[in-house]
């Protein structure tokens, strides 16, 4: 749906408002398609409506995210992303067109931000849970840990609110899904319009915006969205994490070798040490019988005229 909605030129969308990679110029430059293992289409950049508004290294009125909670954040930080998003839309309104928000790990504030953007609409886009975590999976076995690194930061950065669903939050990665899923769950009522992807119809859907604009803007994004690449089948996932399973054999037969290669050598040099310090002690023994010897003591004195001689 967000590159549906980007696909249309009067919108700009602004994509994942407060991830790390706007926190400097250079990560939100390189934000893109490429650089990880995803279903998006080549190169596409997810920060690229942003670029302009960077004063330096920094983006303009970014909040605090120390302050962050997925429910529970601060007044300040509540104060904080209210004058960025507010920041947002003027910059979007300036070039004449209309503001767009997907945001990732925001729906606890959904309340917050209609308080304070009373004309906006806030949509809640359901997808399919089983798809969703599978998905998840699907990364995991590629070797991107993300999701349920940040499912497992959101639950236990905030356990007031995460709590009341599994009051216990040392979790397996199931149940991690589970709990941030009934978290969601939980605040659907605080959107002003729900859709349900897999089930509702479009028609309905549409009918709920208030104005034409907003009706206009969604009913573009479906039609779109219909004719957008989808989502790879579960084969083509299976085949892209059996490839990922591979590569990762062939790695670590790559490194054990290594890992073998260096044992040897270490082995070796041991022996070569042990051996050297086996000659040392023999040549020391030769020493020590030497000056233990009669012969050695009958002809010191001698030896020590020679050398004052030599002086």
């Amino acid at each position: 749906m967000a590159l549906a909605l980007k696909d249309n030129p009067s919108n700009m969308l602004f994509l994942d408002p407060l991830n790390i990679a706007l926190t400097s110029l250079k990560s939100a430059e390189e934000g893109n398609s490429d650089i990880w293992d995803s279903n998006h289409p080549p190169g596409f950049n997810y920060f690229e409506e942003y670029l302009p508004i960077f004063e330096g290294e920094k983006l303009h009125e970014f909040p605090n995210m120390s302050e962050f909670k997925f429910f529970h954040s601060s007044r300040n930080f509540q104060d904080q992303l209210v004058k960025y998003v507010g920041g947002l839309i003027d910059y979007a309104r300036k070039t004449n067109k209309t503001p767009v928000f997907k945001f990732e790990q925001l729906e606890g504030h959904v309340k917050v931000l209609r308080d304070n953007f009373s004309t906006a609409i806030h949509v809640g886009l359901i997808r399919d849970p089983i798809d969703q975590v599978s998905s998840w999976y699907e990364q995991l076995a590629l070797g991107n840990t993300g999701f349920f690194d940040s499912a497992s930061s959101l639950l236990m950065g905030d356990p007031d609110f995460f709590g009341q669903f599994r009051p216990t939050l040392e979790l397996s990665n199931q149940e991690l899904f589970d709990v941030y899923h009934d978290g969601l769950v939980a605040l659907r009522p605080s959107f002003d319009v729900i859709f349900n992807l897999y089930e509702d119809d479009v028609e309905e859907f549409i009918s709920k915006f208030p104005s034409d604009q907003m009706r206009e803007i969604f009913k573009l994004a479906l039609e779109r969205l219909a004719n957008l690449e989808k989502p790879p089948s579960f084969e083509r996932k299976f085949h892209r994490m059996r490839e990922r399973a591979v590569l990762l054999t062939q790695q670590r037969d790559e490194l054990t070798q290594q890992r073998d290669e260096l044992t040897q050598q270490r082995d070796e040099l041991t022996q070569q040490r042990d051996e050297l310090t086996q000659q040392r002690d023999e040549l020391t023994q030769q020493r020590d019988e030497i000056v233990n010897s009669t012969i050695w003591k009958l002809t010191n004195p001698l030896r020590k005229a020679i050398d004052l001689f030599k002086k």
